[in-house]
């Protein structure tokens, strides 16, 4: 019996290793993190990455349905500060409604990114460029320029507010993991979107609506990027124009670097989620060493594109033939 139940554990670390590969670079690296920074593994210091990473873990969620179908949100970022500035202009108004006009902003801007993409059949690096050239001169036109604070104190508990020790907003981000990674190993739809980013003339002949797919796929990434706005706004209770500027490029890489292929058609929730959790322990630890921003942009580009490169190795070994089996 024991020999049998050390039997089933050691097939399921393997099979857990096996199937998500980039687990073993983040185990690395917290070794890592907790021998150069003996302050990591503080009890302050894991609540504030848990806090901190909540936002890019979010947004991430979504931009992993739009990676999944091939394609690429550039928009995600200043849609964000776009929210956020919303969140601020409309602090005055019931709680409920500030989160519904927040969320609906979001998804407005994932229906014309989809539109612009599926139907008028933009590359989707231009079109979401595009877009999000727009959300960023909004956000900085209704802004002026400058963050907007929001004077509520009831607005922060989503933000700051904890649980039993739990980070409220963490908590939201745990239940969003397993709501989305239900779906997309359950839908029809997600069925449709792995066939999108694998194969899409096949979908096509199938008889799928694809341009409704690749259009949903974006209003998805509008919706979570609502949602991570939420979060920031909630933290630091202002509408930063700015917010965007430093998320895009930890929310494109959070996405792809945990597996998630790039070309679509592979990956998922879970490959997002551990993508998310290395890009929030690299932040979290060139700021502990004190390094410097510029030359925290420049270690986060060699780590990255080096763990991207390794992701993509263990994937070749170690993925299955066929995308569409991924969501079956």
């Amino acid at each position: 019996m024991l020999a049998s139940g050390r039997g089933r554990i050691g097939y399921t670390a393997s099979g857990l290793l096996k199937r998500y590969p980039m687990l073993i670079p983040l185990l690395c690296l917290i070794i890592v993190a907790l021998l150069i920074c003996p302050e990591f593994g503080t009890v302050i210091n894991l609540k504030n990455i848990l806090k901190q990473f909540v936002v890019v873990g979010i947004a991430a969620l979504g931009a992993t349905f739009v990676v999944l179908g091939a394609g690429i949100d550039l928009s995600v970022g200043p849609v964000i500060s776009l929210c956020t500035v919303v969140a601020a202009l409309t602090q005055g108004f019931k709680m409920p409604l500030i989160f519904l006009i927040v969320l609906f902003t979001g998804v407005v801007f994932g229906l014309l990114n989809g539109f612009a993409i599926a139907r008028v059949k933009l590359p989707s690096f231009i079109g979401t460029f595009g877009m999000g050239s727009i959300a960023m001169g909004l956000s900085l036109g209704l802004s002026g320029g400058w963050p907007l604070f929001i004077n509520r104190s009831d607005y922060s508990i989503m933000g700051d507010g904890e649980v039993l020790g739990i980070p409220i907003a963490f908590l939201i981000y745990f239940v969003l993991i397993v709501c989305t990674h239900f779906f997309l190993k359950h839908s029809v739809y997600a069925k449709h979107l792995y066939g999108l980013g694998t194969n899409e003339d096949a979908l096509f002949t199938y008889g799928v609506n694809v341009k409704s797919v690749r259009q949903w796929s974006y209003v998805i990434a509008g919706f979570f990027a609502g949602v991570a706005a939420i979060i920031a706004s909630s933290r630091s209770c202002t509408g930063d124009p700015s917010i965007g500027m430093n998320l895009s490029f930890d929310i494109i890489a959070a996405t792809v670097i945990g597996g998630t292929r790039i070309e679509g058609g592979y990956g998922g929730i879970v490959e997002s989620a551990i993508g998310t959790l290395i890009v929030a322990i690299i932040n979290n630890v060139l700021n502990l060493m004190g390094v410097v921003y510029y030359w925290q942009i420049f270690t986060k580009g060699v780590i990255l594109l080096a763990a991207i490169l390794i992701s993509r190795a263990a994937l070749r070994a170690s993925q299955p033939k066929e995308g569409f089996a991924e969501a079956v």
